[in-house]
């Protein structure tokens, strides 16, 4: 029961429950709710990394405390941060520049995911819709714009640029950029 009670924690929490696992003392006639109870309050003061001694649990807390309680050793990873320079500037997020493109009138667009990953099993259908690019809905290009500076929110030129025909948004009157022309 122990045993597979390890497969649910942490790596961190994984080594120190082995440690404890093997140091625990084994007794030939007790069952085996007294191997879980040892097992589970998890006294440090038994188990030794060469000559030191740990007294602090995975989290960092007392020497008595139950693996069974939630705790997270390791940090996830934030990728909606916004960041500042040492003189408080915005910075850019470097993914977001790479993995995205911002149209003229401040859409985002993308790639779908998966696009280059086993390509040659992948039928011809499947590869043209691959090959198209999606748009992000609103929420995500307001997060977007906030990932980037001004550098990258503004209308660039390039030669022979493929996304050309998309860089105008017609037929909505809200998001006209040039002023319609005057009918008597």
């Amino acid at each position: 029961m122990a045993a597979s009670m390890i497969k649910h924690f942490s790596k961190g929490a994984r080594v120190l429950a082995g440690q404890v696992w093997r140091s625990a003392p084994r007794v030939k006639d007790a069952g085996e709710t007294s191997l879980v109870h040892k097992f589970s309050t998890l006294n440090l003061e038994t188990v030794d990394r060469g000559s030191t001694v740990m007294r602090q649990g995975v989290c960092g807390a007392s020497t008595q405390r139950s693996l069974l309680e939630v705790c997270q050793p390791f940090k996830t990873t934030i990728r909606t941060k916004i960041r500042y320079s040492k003189l408080n500037k915005d910075k850019t997020a470097r993914p977001v520049v790479r993995r995205f493109y911002r149209l003229d009138w401040g859409a985002w667009i993308r790639t779908r995911c998966g696009r280059g990953k086993k390509r040659f099993q992948k039928s011809a259908e499947r590869k043209r819709r691959l090959d198209q690019h999606v748009f992000c809905n609103k929420q995500q290009n307001k997060l977007l714009d906030q990932l980037v500076t001004p550098f990258w929110r503004r209308k660039m030129f390039f030669v022979d640029d493929p996304y050309a025909p998309y860089q105008k948004r017609h037929h909505i009157p809200k998001y006209y950029k040039e002023k319609p022309v005057f009918l008597p």
